[in-house]
């Protein structure tokens, strides 16, 4: 039996990053944008029902933390789901 997972990050599937606009080497004031999809993870009893996402940016463009929740995409018969608020 597996379970997919799904990182959600401020409700989304996604995440944005902003890079520097550098021409020839010097920052010229402006920024790139590129939006980061978040995988989907795939847990089973092998990896006793664990995995983990890494290098996740903390805060959003308005400098405010950004809230991270796990969202199961599938059902497992005899399962119950529980919520774990962990913010570190």
């Amino acid at each position: 039996t597996e379970l997919e997972v799904q990182l959600l990050a401020d409700g989304n599937t996604y995440y944005t990053v902003y890079e520097k606009n550098l021409t020839d080497g010097v920052w010229d004031g402006t920024w790139n944008t590129k939006n980061v999809t978040i995988p989907v993870l795939t847990l089973s009893a092998d990896d006793d029902w664990m995995g983990s996402w890494k290098d996740l940016p903390v805060y959003n463009s308005n400098h405010e933390r950004i809230v991270y929740t796990i969202q199961e995409l599938d059902e497992i018969t005899g399962y119950e789901q529980i919520g774990v608020d962990r913010t570190d």
